[in-house]
């Protein structure tokens, strides 16, 4: 198992050190994901359901006389 963690790590550190090379990368990738927030945004419909009208139900119980 720690075989597997090694690996993993080695190849974070070979990605990152990649990444790093071509860091101008990270704005074009932030760029792509605001236009398509701001292109589909208001197409994808909500997926909260229908009757989720955003009140809050407190259910309790308490001995008989209390107020």
């Amino acid at each position: 198992m720690e075989g597997f963690f090694t690996g993993m790590i080695s190849w974070y550190n070979r990605s990152l050190s990649a990444f790093m090379r071509v860091n101008w990368l990270a704005l074009l990738v932030i760029a792509a994901c605001a236009y398509g927030i701001y292109e589909y945004g208001g197409k994808i419909p909500e997926m909260a359901p229908m009757e989720d009208k955003n009140n809050p139900w407190i259910t309790s119980t308490a001995p008989e006389g209390t107020s």
